[in-house]
C-alpha cells in the first residue's frame, strides 16, 4: 500500500504561498482482521525552498486516523512513547527520537509502517474510512485525502488474533481486542490481560493451547463458516 504525502512546509512562507498537500493511495482495499496493513509514506518537497522538519513516523504530531460509520474519529499517533525514571525518582514520558529531515525543492522521502500490526483495534469487521492527518503545524493542519476500506473477519484472523495474546509486547487494547472476538467464536474461551504473575501466565499459555486445538478441529466445519459469514454482515 502507498501512502503519497505530498508537502511543501517553510514556517516562513505565507499561507497563500505555501504549495503542499497529502495524497493517500493503495492497490488494495480489503484486509483481514489481526493481519498486517503494510504502509508507505511519500513526503515530497513541492515548495520552491528547502524545507525541514523532523522525521514524521516518529513524531506525535503525525497521525493515522479511522472513522467508521457515523462515529468520532479514533486517532493514533506515529511517535512511539516511552518511560523512564529521573535520578530524583519521577516518572517521565518521551517520544521517540526523530532525526531532522531536509528536503530541497522536488526532493522526496519515504517512511514504512505496519498500522495493523501496531493498532489492530482500529480494525474491526466492516467498512471504515482512512487518512493520515499532520499536526505539526498548528496554523496550518492538513490531512490526506480519505480512503474507504474493508476489514473482513476470515479463518486466518484467528491465528492473528491468538498470536496478539501470545505476545507480550502486545499492547492492553489489543489484547482486549483479540479477546472480544476470540470469545465471539468460543464464548467459554477466557485470558487474563490484566495480571502477569507466574500462575496468571501458565493459565493464560493452557487456555491459548486448547483454543489452538479447538480451533484446529473445527475450522473447517460449517457452523465455523456460517459464524464468520454472519459477524462479516454486521
Amino acid at each position: 500500500m502507498l501512502l503519497l504525502l505530498l508537502r511543501g512546509v517553510d514556517t516562513v512562507m505565507a499561507a497563500e504561498q505555501r504549495s503542499s498537500g497529502i495524497e493517500l493511495s493503495t492497490q488494495v482495499t480489503e484486509f483481514i482482521v489481526g493481519g498486517a496493513i503494510p504502509v508507505k509514506i511519500l513526503y515530497r518537497n513541492i515548495s520552491p525552498v528547502r524545507v525541514e522538519f523532523k522525521e514524521p513516523p516518529k513524531t506525535w504530531e503525525m497521525r493515522f486516523r479511522v472513522v467508521r460509520g457515523e462515529t468520532s474519529p479514533e486517532d493514533r499517533p506515529f511517535g512511539r512513547m516511552s518511560s523512564y525514571t529521573t535520578s530524583t525518582g519521577i516518572e517521565r514520558r518521551t517520544v521517540e527520537a526523530a532525526k531532522l529531515i531536509r528536503l530541497d525543492p522536488r526532493q522526496e522521502a519515504t517512511f514504512d509502517d505496519d498500522i495493523g500490526t501496531r493498532w489492530p483495534e482500529l480494525f474491526s469487521p466492516g467498512v471504515v474510512r482512512v487518512r493520515v492527518v499532520d499536526l505539526h503545524d498548528e496554523l496550518w493542519r492538513t490531512a490526506s485525502n480519505q480512503l474507504t476500506w474493508r476489514i473482513v473477519f476470515k479463518l486466518e484472523s484467528v491465528d492473528h488474533l491468538l498470536a496478539i495474546l501470545a505476545n507480550v509486547k502486545s499492547t492492553s487494547d489489543a489484547k482486549q481486542f483479540a479477546m472480544k472476538w476470540l470469545i465471539t467464536l468460543k464464548p467459554n474461551f477466557h485470558f487474563d490481560v490484566e495480571r502477569d504473575d507466574a500462575a496468571t501466565t501458565h493459565a493464560n499459555v493452557i487456555a491459548l493451547d486448547n483454543y489452538r486445538k479447538w480451533w484446529t478441529e473445527i475450522r473447517n466445519s460449517d457452523s465455523v463458516a456460517k459464524q464468520l459469514a454472519a459477524i462479516n454482515r454486521r
